[in-house]
């Protein structure tokens, strides 16, 4: 019999219930499961990990030793006792763990979704979706499987997904629905058409890669009579393990469920995990051995020859009453036995009351001390300390390599708006703590600390710019342009009542957040953002008088960050006609466009963020 070959592409149909049940290679459910053990591995496999230890090795094998009258000087149920107390209070241990592993996976696997049944969206559970479903998230969500998005609720069919239990990023991401020619609106009516049978997808075989796919979705009748193939591409892809933002709901074709979704493809077994300390104890335990196996050899010769040449001596003995063990006759034998008898009573040079003990201990420091220590407790989020595992108790503050990709890891994420050069002039009183610990180097008096924040993500003193000081400079105008770019050339989405108390921003980055947060605090109030446009209330003082002016800026492009552009740029048309570009980067890569002339702020420019940079401050140039 040849053996069928696995297809190209993964191919699926549109329907409602299991419409790929008898797709070849088979499609996986959508539940996971995250646990070490289930009921049948789990003393198997459990009782390998207890074995791992070299110690418990020994113990067992005098364990086996001791019901041997003949060669043990001791009762079995002095060593079977305390080995059956490690083993077992270590598998209570590794079973109450993995227990929380299947707990979560159950809550997990039985949380709320909606999926079309043919009619109507109905309430579901995560485990119940099958690849080719119609399904529905609603904001705030976590999105149940990997999902290509048909529709949402924003006015361009887009969404904001949160990607932080994928790659650690709290910033929102924009997703955009597959572009259906003709249809519209994905309404009841469209999902049971889409549904019926003609709809399929072509795409890539599941896979680890979170930032790559490629697909064809082809929709036929009868929504087509000619069937149209439209291109999937990665931004058209809601992954499992990110959570919808900013957005009321999307609908959506499950393609990749349970352990078949790149999140899970990315997730490793569950590691049996031991601590620097557990395997310093191993090699120490393993040199215990090598001195008793030395010892019990020695004590075998030394036996083997005395009841041979002088055991005849000493008649008080009556050797030759003796069994086997102490027979004269078969030295070999006796060296044997006179090897496992030493085997077992030189065994206290290794304590098995020592593991006892330090399971006892972990088991205390872990579900006790750490799950209510006040000071591991995080306020923000009201979330405790809890325990996974004890296994690693000892590893707790041990840092042996930092690794950093980004100044990010280290930070928190999030940044301040601190200090600015305008027109050539220093702004911001706040000193750093570098520039703090170099006075005191110096043996300089240093200024008082900074105080709080104003707000999040702004923590600048300056009065010759604030409380709208900045429009009494000569340089007022030039700073107006400043404060104009902060506000209008960035990505970042209001929430919230369009009032400077109650808004809130959802950026993609920190430091966007925090030039948005800076714009409203100089009088550039960012207040709305649709598809096409961004509304900012910005200060103005006509005929000497302050006072407010919505602005609305038709946003024409937007020129995204990256890693080779090093800088973002928004095309937009004022409304005086004018059609403007607003660019923010990396110094050397704005500098490089700079006009020949026209440049009398550009030395002092970069004097102050060659200042600033050496004292810890993150600088971009606008």
């Amino acid at each position: 019999l040849r053996k069928k070959s696995k297809p190209a592409n993964r191919e699926l149909v549109l329907g409602v219930g299991t419409p790929n049940e008898t797709a070849l290679p088979k499609f996986k459910n959508n539940s996971i499961s995250t646990g070490k053990y289930n009921l049948v591995s789990f003393f198997p496999k459990g009782l390998y990990e207890q074995f791992r230890r070299v110690a418990n090795l020994y113990f067992l094998s005098v364990a086996i030793i001791s019901l041997f009258d003949t060669v043990s000087p001791i009762k079995p149920y002095t060593t079977w006792t305390p080995l059956t107390l490690v083993i077992g209070l270590s598998l209570i241990k590794e079973a109450i763990e993995d227990f929380k592993r299947h707990v979560q996976d159950r809550a997990q696997n039985t949380s709320p979704s909606e999926r079309f049944n043919g009619t109507s969206f109905e309430s579901c559970e995560w485990r119940d979706i099958q690849v080719g479903n119609v399904v529905r998230v609603v904001r705030d969500q976590f999105f149940p499987c990997d999902i290509i998005m048909l529709e949402s609720s924003l006015e361009e069919n887009s969404c904001y997904v949160e990607t932080k239990n994928l790659d650690g990023e709290t910033n929102l991401k924009t997703k955009r629905s597959v572009d259906l020619g003709t249809i519209t609106k994905v309404d009841r009516e469209t999902c049971a058409k889409l549904t019926s049978g003609g709809t399929s997808i072509e795409c890539e075989h599941p896979n680890n890669s979170l930032y790559t796919y490629s697909g064809n979705l082809t929709i036929g009748a009868p929504l087509y009579e000619e069937p149209k193939k439209i291109s999937l591409n990665p931004s058209n892809v809601l992954l499992r393990g990110s959570s919808l933002r900013n957005t009321e709901w999307i609908v959506g074709i499950a393609v990749y469920t349970g352990h078949d979704s790149k999140v899970m493809m990315n997730a490793t077994a569950t590691p049996s995990k031991r601590s620097h300390v557990e395997k310093q104890m191993d090699g120490v335990v393993m040199t215990m051995l090598t001195a008793l196996f030395l010892m019990g050899t020695a004590s075998a010769i030394y036996c083997s020859k005395w009841i041979e040449a002088s055991s005849g001596k000493h008649w008080y003995m009556e050797i030759m009453k003796q069994d086997v063990t102490f027979n004269p006759d078969n030295k070999a034998l006796v060296g044997v036995v006179a090897f496992f008898t030493s085997y077992v009573l030189y065994g206290y040079l290794i304590p098995i009351s020592l593991y006892v003990s330090l399971e006892l201990v972990k088991v205390i420091q872990g579900y006790v001390f750490l799950n209510q220590d006040r000071a591991m407790y995080h306020a923000d989020t009201d979330t405790p300390a809890m325990t996974r595992t004890t296994n690693l108790n000892e590893e707790l503050g041990m840092v042996h390599t930092v690794l950093s990709d980004k100044t990010g890891t280290l930070t928190c994420n999030t940044m301040e708006f601190f200090k600015c050069s305008i027109a050539g002039v220093a702004y911001g009183e706040g000193i750093t703590e570098i520039e703090r610990a170099i006075l005191q180097r110096q043996g300089k008096p240093t200024p008082a600390k900074n105080g709080k924040a104003i707000e999040p993500s702004f923590n600048f003193r300056d009065k010759r710019i604030e409380d709208g000081a900045w429009s009494r400079r000569s340089d007022a105008s030039i700073a107006r342009g400043f404060f104009r770019v902060l506000a209008v050339c960035q990505t970042v989405i209001p929430e919230g009542e369009p009032t400077p108390e109650e808004i809130v921003y959802q950026a993609e980055s920190p430091d966007e957040l925090a030039f948005v947060v800076a714009a409203k605090r100089f009088g550039f109030f960012f207040k709305k953002r649709s598809l096409n446009s961004i509304i900012v209330d910005e200060e103005s003082y006509e005929n000497g008088k302050p006072g407010k002016k919505s602005v609305e800026y038709t946003l024409l492009n937007t020129l995204e960050f990256s890693s080779a552009r090093k800088r973002m740029s928004v095309i937009v048309r004022r409304d005086d006609g004018k059609i403007m570009l607003y660019t923010k980067g990396a110094d050397n890569v704005i500098y490089q466009r700079l006009a020949q002339r026209g440049n009398e702020y550009k030395v002092s420019t970069q004097e102050h963020m060659d200042d600033w940079a050496k004292c810890g401050l993150r600088t971009l140039c606008i």
